[in-house]
C-alpha cells in the first residue's frame, strides 16, 4: 500500500500538536507500506523530518520539488482560458506570474478570480484592469488567513520588524536590534515556511501575496 499526505505540515491544525507522535508510533510498526509526505512549506517540512526533536526525525528521505518553469505556466494558463473561450495574451500571463512569482496556490487563486470577474462583467478578454480587480479580490479573500498568520508569528516585535524589512526590500540586520535576536527571528520564520534565504543577508517571502499583505498592513 502507498499512502500519500498532502500539506502534511498543516495536520496539527486539524488534529492537535500530538498527532505527529501518535502517527509515528503506528507508522514505524507497519510493513509493506510506503508513505509520501507532501508540503508546500519547505522550511516546516525540513524541520519535521530533519530536526532530532521532532517525532518524524529521519523517518523519510527529503526531496525538493523544483519550481514550475514559467513557460510551463504560460502554456497551462493559456490553454485553460482558451478552453473557456476566453482570450488572454502572453503578456497578460506574464503579468500574472510577476504578481505571484509562480507560487502555485497564489497563481491558481488569481486565475480563478480573473475567471469570475470575466463572468460577472460578461467580458471575454483579459486586460490589465481585469487582473487588477481580480488581484484585489484575491487579497481580500486571503486577508483573514494572513491576519491569523501575523497574529501567530508576531508575538515578538522583532519578528514583525523582520517581516517589514523583507517586505520593504531593506536590510534585515540593523544596529538598533541585537543581531542574535534577528537571527532567531529569521530562523523561526524559515522554520515556519514563511520566508527563505536567497543570498547573504537577503530573504524573500515564499508566498508572494503574503508579502504584499505585509506591505499593506504592517508598513
Amino acid at each position: 500500500m502507498v499512502v500519500m499526505f498532502d500539506e502534511f505540515q498543516d495536520i496539527t491544525q486539524i488534529a492537535g500538536d500530538d498527532i505527529y507522535k501518535k502517527m509515528r508510533s503506528y507508522f514505524q510498526n507497519h510493513r509493506r507500506v510506503s508513505y509520501l509526505f507532501l508540503g508546500s512549506k519547505e522550511g516546516m517540512m525540513k524541520t519535521l523530518f530533519g530536526n532530532r526533536r521532532e517525532a518524524f526525525y529521519r523517518f523519510a528521505t527529503i526531496f525538493s520539488i523544483p519550481p514550475i518553469p514559467q513557460e510551463a505556466w504560460i502554456e497551462y494558463i493559456s490553454r485553460k482560458f482558451v478552453e473557456q473561450n476566453l482570450t488572454i495574451e502572453e503578456e497578460a500571463i506574464r503579468q500574472i506570474l510577476e504578481i505571484t512569482q509562480g507560487h502555485p496556490y497564489n497563481t491558481m487563486l488569481l486565475c480563478s478570480e480573473i475567471y469570475y470577474v470575466l463572468l460577472e462583467t460578461a467580458k471575454s478578454t483579459i486586460t490589465p484592469g481585469i487582473i487588477k480587480i481580480a488581484f484585489d479580490r484575491a487579497m481580500l479573500s486571503l486577508a483573514p488567513i494572513y491576519e491569523v498568520i501575523i497574529e501567530e508569528l508576531g508575538h515578538r516585535p522583532v519578528i514583525r520588524q523582520v517581516l517589514r524589512s523583507i517586505a520593504q526590500g531593506a536590510k534585515v540586520y540593523t544596529r538598533k536590534v541585537n543581531p542574535n535576536e534577528i537571527k532567531r527571528a529569521i530562523d523561526y520564520l524559515i522554520t515556519k515556511g514563511v520566508i527563505e534565504k536567497t543570498g547573504r543577508g537577503t530573504y524573500r517571502f515564499i508566498e508572494p501575496m503574503f508579502g504584499e499583505y505585509v506591505r499593506r498592513e504592517l508598513l
